[in-house]
């Protein structure tokens, strides 16, 4: 009996090298996995936020600097175990319509230190509306954009950059005031 085919009869081992063959690739799904499901969590708890921001921000009669300050403290606990501190921003915006042209009336950014733009306007621009979001007459809203730094914990190992990449997530959310107009600033 010849030495290839005792080998081929010989069963020892097939079990390791099954492992170690599907090993990396079950590796580079575990980690990759892990990732999609913090970027999954982030987005929801990015969208929470920034409905959280506008709404706490249309719940009085007025609104000033100190106010948006004490809501922004609201970040850390929504958006936890995520740093936002570092990776985040928010911007709230206050929108009125003048007939059919809608305008940022005022404008605040905080509750963290990452460098971003709002992507609706800028305080006494025109405001830059999604589809489907209309202002008319003399309508007044309140626009909370949330911003965050997204980035892999993985993101060096190969492969899972494929799955998962770097990437500035964004979310808005829109609400009218509650009790009085909040077309400026205080």
């Amino acid at each position: 009996m010849g030495l290839l085919s005792r080998l081929h009869r010989d069963r020892r081992g097939v079990a390791m090298l099954e492992l170690a063959l599907a090993l990396p690739l079950l590796l580079v799904l575990f980690i990759g996995g892990y990732d999609v499901v913090r970027l999954l969590v982030l987005n929801q708890k990015l969208d929470r936020l920034a409905r959280a921001m506008a709404d706490l921000a249309t719940q009085g009669r007025s609104i000033s600097t100190a106010d948006l300050q004490q809501i922004y403290e609201v970040t850390d606990s929504v958006m936890w175990p995520f740093n936002f501190a570092s990776s985040g921003r928010i911007v709230i915006s206050g929108l009125k319509a003048n007939g059919s042209n809608v305008k940022v009336t005022w404008q605040a950014t905080g509750a963290g230190s990452f460098s971003a733009a709002s992507r609706i306007g800028t305080q006494g621009g025109t405001a830059h509306l999604p589809s489907g979001f209309t202002l008319s007459g003399s309508e007044t809203s309140v626009a909370a954009e949330a911003f965050f730094d997204f980035r892999p914990v993985f993101s060096s190992v190969p492969f899972i950059g494929v799955i998962v990449s770097p990437s500035l997530l964004y979310r808005t959310a829109f609400f009218p005031p509650r009790l009085a107009p909040l077309d400026s600033l205080g």
